[in-house]
């Protein structure tokens, strides 16, 4: 545990020097401005988050919700820092609206220090955490799975990504059951939390054989990731489990439940810098096909991508028409599709330039979309008593936060319906000025406790470290880009139904497998 307390207060000097080096480095690209404020305001932001978040007792205590603290700090202020400068641009880069960009960044990050401080300070929020807790306990949320368990789940999650691009006949038959199946699809990551069994099990893995074997489970499913997700034409399909993958092992060597040598270290470094070429590409390929996913069958598509994949003069005139063609809702900021992921500045840039066009019937009528928006989130069954109607929840599911925004701004009939992704900083302030802040207060303070629920105090072996979930862990990208929700009404619905949802879920199967190898 020493030495857990002494990595963690390393890793806390590193996080608190490195926003001031990348502020550097942004001034020497660019000595403007815009881009020195903005730069400023983002190396400052992340210092303070980094400053107040990353702690011993945080992440001994509070280890998730800490997480979703310093995703505040990466995507909104870090990460566009490091990453702009990596690729030689400045922070500034494609931004319309730079200085208001990371001035929201900075206080949505000082409203989630301050929500994480109500938490830890509120009996209430904490009996709910260790009440949501013990429901866990009865559903068997935290009860260590068998690697028939793991393989089934796995294949059940499968079999939800590529049902409705795969089986779109059976798919089309009832929403519904639709609907249900893709409620799995979380399960796709299972075979990767297995690997993580420090994580979720008090049981020591110390055996050669319980290692390759979920090494060899995590390689064929992730092989099989890729297929699905490349006939679904879905890019986060492989992207979500393998940024999983890494925040786990990143968590058991902080705890100290693994040990990274230097030659593991940099073999890994080697393997990620050959494949992120070849992902990258491949992401570009299913962007070029992208317009015929609704017209063609899934292996069709799939043949398609890698036809597409192979032709590398295609791609190139592809990224070169990103980085040259300018549109009123463009969403080019960092070319790299993994690093892409924990920078979005680009989003809260577009979503607070098209809110300050709005008209003030506009913003009304925003708020009242998003009012309905999480309304929708209820199940059908609840719907009529709230006054909404089953066409109603259809429409609202049939364009995203970011097509209503651009449609209102713009007057465009064709907006609805292109899943432009907005940000809760301009949604929300197109809805409800500065108030949205009090709303994201609320959001991530009822949030906090329930993220924490899904880690237990443990000891393992000699070491103590939190015991997490499995459902926790293929949740562990989602919650530590939740700053990326692209309306706080969104964050909201995490409560109502996001976070139920999965365990609801992950229990029953649990559960139905256990009765089938007991009965």
């Amino acid at each position: 545990m020493a030495s857990s307390f002494r990595r963690i207060s390393q890793i806390r000097q590193f996080l608190l020097i490195l926003p001031w080096i990348g502020f550097a480095f942004q001034c020497l690209l660019s000595q403007s401005g815009e881009n020195v404020i903005s730069a400023f305001l983002a190396a400052s932001g992340s210092f303070l988050v980094f400053f107040d978040a990353v702690r011993s007792q945080r992440f001994y205590c509070y280890p998730l919700s800490t997480i979703v603290v310093i995703g505040f700090g990466i995507t909104l202020q870090l990460g566009p820092l490091l990453f702009t400068a990596l690729e030689g641009h400045p922070i500034i880069y494609n931004l319309s609206v730079p200085v208001a960009t990371f001035g929201h960044s900075v206080l949505s990050s000082l409203i989630c220090l301050l929500a994480h401080a109500i938490y830890r300070r509120s009996k209430w929020l904490l009996y709910v955490r260790k009440r949501a807790q013990g429901i866990f306990h009865q559903l068997q949320v935290f009860r260590p799975l068998s690697t028939n368990e793991v393989l089934i789940m796995g294949l059940l999650g499968l079999f939800s990504l590529g049902f409705r691009q795969w089986l779109p006949a059976i798919a089309g038959a009832s929403i519904v059951l639709t609907k249900f199946i893709q409620g799995f699809q979380f399960f796709s990551i299972i075979p990767i939390a297995f690997f993580l069994k420090y994580l979720w099990s008090q049981e020591p893995v110390t055996s050669s054989i319980s290692f390759r074997k979920s090494l060899l489970i995590l390689l064929v499913f992730m092989a099989l990731i890729v297929l699905v997700g490349l006939g679904r034409n879905s890019r986060s399909a492989f992207v979500v489990p393998l940024a999983c993958l890494f925040l786990g092992l990143g968590l058991e060597w902080i705890y100290g439940l693994i040990k990274l040598r230097l030659a593991s270290v940099l073999a890994i470094g080697l393997a990620f810098v050959l494949i992120l070429p070849i992902v990258t590409d491949l992401a570009t390929a299913m962007i070029l096909v992208r317009d015929q996913r609704r017209n063609i069958s899934a292996a069709e598509l799939l043949t398609y991508t890698l036809d597409s994949f192979q032709n590398k003069d295609a791609l190139a005139e592809k990224r070169f028409i990103d980085r040259s063609t300018g549109a009123d809702w463009d969403e080019t900021y960092i070319s790299n599709i993994f690093l892409a992921r924990f920078a979005n500045a680009k989003y809260p840039d577009n979503s607070l330039e098209n809110a300050a066009r709005l008209s003030s019937a506009a913003r009304d009528e925003m708020a009242s979309y998003q009012g309905l928006m999480l309304l929708s989130t209820l199940p059908t069954p609840l719907l009529s008593l709230v006054g909404v109607s089953a066409s109603e929840k259809l429409e609202i599911n049939s364009y995203s936060v970011g097509d209503k925004l651009y449609h209102l701004a713009s007057g465009s009939p064709y907006a609805l319906g292109g899943f432009r992704v907005g940000h809760f900083s301009g949604t929300g302030m197109a809805g409800y000025g500065f108030a949205y802040l009090g709303l994201l207060l609320v959001a991530m303070v009822l949030i906090f406790p329930l993220v924490d629920s899904h880690a237990l105090t443990t000891v393992h072996g000699s070491v103590l470290s939190p015991q997490i979930s499995v459902v926790a862990i293929t949740q562990l990208f989602a919650w530590l880009t939740i700053s990326n929700t692209g309306s706080v009404v969104l964050l909201l619905a995490f409560i109502l139904r996001g976070f139920i949802q999965p365990v609801l879920l992950f229990a029953l199967v649990h559960w139905l497998l256990f009765r089938i190898r007991v009965s």
